[in-house]
């Protein structure tokens, strides 16, 4: 984890908090992070169409956007979380191979 302070603590002219403190850095948003890892490794086995794949991807995407809005994350934060969750994921698939059916 990079120790990066969040946004309430380096810009407090500009960015309210808008939830409790959370423990730790700002960089990277794990809640995005690990929806997409998940949605990357269960999305396929869960037989879910394309519509809906985009559908959960859009969600994983909200919840970054909810956590700037909220003040405890850059924007940023959120795209690494997102870049290392798809990763994370993929990685995972490519360590077990396709699902035995």
């Amino acid at each position: 984890m990079y120790l990066r302070v969040r946004p309430y603590d380096a810009l407090p002219e500009v960015v309210r908090l808008l939830i409790g403190r959370p423990s730790g850095t700002s960089w990277p948003s794990s809640h995005p992070a690990v929806l997409l890892a998940f949605l990357t490794v269960a999305g396929p086995e869960l037989g879910l169409t394309s519509a809906q794949r985009r559908a959960l991807v859009g969600l994983c995407c909200l919840v970054g956007l909810s956590r700037v809005y909220l003040g405890v994350h850059y924007p940023s934060d959120v795209v690494a979380g997102l870049l290392l969750g798809r990763a994370a994921g993929l990685a995972r698939l490519a360590a077990t191979g396709p699902a035995v059916q």
